[in-house]
């Protein structure tokens, strides 16, 4: 279970951010071992034909939980791929992840053979138990894969604080209605964020939140907001109409809004 805090921040900021940081972390060590910086994130996400889960983040309800199959830069024989159910209980979330050969993927799907298909490596104990998991939402909600998000994401980790990660996102770009075999086969057709990236902060204490991001954030008048990247892809594609502007990206509005200059100063 982790503290998460996502800040949207306007892209002229990225190397201010860089800079801010990195006295206090260090580059994902999975990441500078390949000599770059970012790794792409590929996610399917699921819903019901009523975008359950698009209106439930929405409407703000607290708990919630969204299956979505996750995999990372391009497709390798033998590659695997997760199956996530991501929940969230307020700022805190979770998730149970199973693991599968990505070429494995559409028999699963097909069959449900959890025991045959579904890797349980030593670092992944209780990979079959959350693949039933996963499954039982899909299979009990009649949920659908609904949205292909992609995005860069440069990961960072905390030098002092174990638990902290600080990921900067950018790119973000989705396509609808995918097929399983499209995860690395596609790569977004439409834009969001345009012209901010997704900066989140992640933590396992509580009060973990780094001091030394405070006063960058009081400075520049950035705020913990409820953003969702699924949510505001969707709503970029407008399939379905939102209740309310109150979130995802009717912040970027907010963000040169003369308002912005009035607001207090950020506390997480």
């Amino acid at each position: 279970m982790r503290y998460e805090h996502k800040f949207l921040v306007p892209e002229p900021l990225l190397d201010v951010v860089r800079r801010r940081i990195e006295p206090f972390v260090d580059l994902d060590p999975h990441v500078s071992r390949r000599g770059g910086r970012t790794y792409t994130v590929r996610n399917i996400y699921f819903d019901d034909a009523q975008f359950k889960s698009y209106f439930e983040k929405n409407d703000g309800l607290e708990v919630r939980a969204k299956p979505r199959i996750r995999g990372y830069d391009r497709h390798e024989p033998g590659g695997l791929v997760f199956l996530e159910v991501k929940r969230r209980y307020g700022s805190v979330g979770s998730k149970d992840r199973a693991v599968v050969p990505f070429e494995q993927l559409g028999e699963l799907w097909d069959t449900g053979e959890v025991d045959r298909l579904v890797a349980q490596p030593n670092w992944l104990p209780e990979s079959r138990r959350s693949a039933r998991t996963f499954l039982f939402h899909v299979h009990r909600d009649a949920l659908r894969p609904v949205l292909l998000e992609t995005y860069d994401r440069e990961p960072y980790v905390g030098r002092l604080e174990p638990s902290l990660r600080v990921t900067l996102d950018r790119g973000v770009r989705s396509v609808m209605y995918p097929r399983l075999d499209d995860l690395f086969a596609c790569d977004g057709t439409r834009r969001s964020f345009r012209r901010s990236f997704v900066l989140e902060v992640k933590y396992d204490v509580p009060f973990g939140f780094p001091y030394w991001l405070r006063a960058f954030l009081a400075e520049h008048r950035l705020f913990p907001e409820a953003l969702s990247k699924y949510w505001t892809c969707i709503s970029d594609w407008g399939v379905v109409r939102p209740h309310s502007r109150a979130r995802g990206h009717a912040m970027s509005e907010w963000m040169s809004s003369p308002r912005r200059r009035e607001a207090p100063v950020p506390y997480v």
